[in-house]
């Protein structure tokens, strides 16, 4: 190398480093996209979570079928919507649990999630809810009822990051997305940057879906909202009129 070349590079280093430590964030990109859904699969089919119990699309439609006998399931739903009243779980009848209101997602040794009302492979309807049962003795007892934020379950046992983005950075002519991510999972407002994984990106004619997890916080969280990390997503060709997806949740979602 000549001396004139390497000033040059010197000179640019020093820039680079000027730049980085004036105090203005480094928005950092995304490798080149991978083209496979990091989401656990189980007979063919994605493995989704809900209030901590792992469950097939497939169940969201069918139902299992539980160990737990279906007459001690209705009756248990039976007397929680005598208690409830108008508070009891959407899609049960107050004037007995038909069949067809109610179908068991999954159940373990300890427990099982039953969901209400009407539930698709997409997941809950307008009038559906999930209710927690747990198993004491020859007994069920209610731990719970309530919506259900559907996620699909990552394949590297990591937690999951939302992905937004602002409507003016969603260029046509760009393949450079600026988005910006959080932890999902309570973190105690840690700072992301050193947490977060890197994307996996899948690109169709139709969308984007943004795939980003992060490293699961250990022990005890509070939770008084996680910070965002301001990232750049590669992409292999324009966005043009695709939708960019957010791929935390089930199914995936327009980003906000």
């Amino acid at each position: 190398m000549s001396l004139r070349s390497a000033v040059l590079a010197l000179a640019a280093t020093m820039l680079l480093t000027a730049c980085t430590a004036s105090g203005t964030p480094e928005v950092r990109s995304s490798p080149t996209p991978r083209a496979e859904a990091p989401i656990r699969m189980v007979g063919g089919e994605s493995l989704l979570t809900c209030a901590d119990h792992e469950f097939p699309v497939s169940a969201m439609v069918d139902g299992i079928e539980p160990r737990t006998p279906a007459a001690d399931i209705v009756k248990t739903l039976d007397d929680l919507v005598r208690r409830a009243g108008m508070d009891a779980p959407l899609g049960l009848s107050k004037y007995g649990v038909r069949p067809g209101e109610w179908k068991v997602l999954a159940e373990d040794a300890d427990s099982l999630l039953v969901a209400t009302g009407r539930w698709d492979e997409r997941g809950p309807g307008g009038r559906a809810h999930r209710v927690g049962l747990e198993k004491q003795g020859d007994r069920l007892r209610v731990a719970g009822w309530g919506d259900c934020r559907l996620e699909p379950v990552p394949t590297d046992s990591a937690g999951w990051a939302m992905v937004t983005a602002s409507a003016t950075d969603l260029d046509p002519d760009a393949t450079s997305v600026p988005v910006r991510v959080t932890e999902v999972e309570c973190a105690s407002s840690r700072d992301p940057e050193a947490h977060l994984h890197e994307p996996v990106v899948v690109e169709t004619d139709e969308s984007v879906t943004v795939y980003w997890t992060a490293e699961k916080p250990t022990g005890p969280q509070k939770c008084p909202g996680n910070p965002l990390a301001d990232r750049v997503i590669e992409l292999a060709e324009p966005l043009g009129d695709r939708t960019v997806l957010d791929g935390s949740t089930w199914p995936a979602t327009p980003v906000t």
